[in-house]
């Protein structure tokens, strides 16, 4: 099953300009989503994750018909923690 990464950022974030120049440098796929554009998307994202900061990450499946299993990374104390993660969730089966 594929599993999709988004990463909710801000041009002016630069936690987010980091996390994503480290996605490219692993070669991690990913799509980014600017919160200013999507405001309600990441309105409901922050419900979900009970975090109001930039960058937050969504990884899900596709089951080929809808999105299933997703996990947010929202809480990291570093950059590093959140690749640790988001490669974890990856790796998972």
């Amino acid at each position: 099953m594929k599993k999709n990464i988004y990463l909710f950022k801000l041009d002016s974030c630069p936690y987010c300009v980091e996390l994503a120049n480290k996605l490219k440098n692993k070669n991690i796929k990913y799509k980014e989503i600017d919160v200013d554009q999507y405001i309600d998307l990441f309105d409901e994202v922050t419900k979900k994750t009970g975090f109001e900061h930039v960058p937050q990450i969504l990884v899900n499946e596709w089951d080929g018909e809808k999105f299933i299993n997703g996990k947010y990374v929202a809480d990291f104390d570093t950059i590093e923690d959140a690749i640790a993660q988001i490669e974890f969730l990856l790796n998972k089966k």
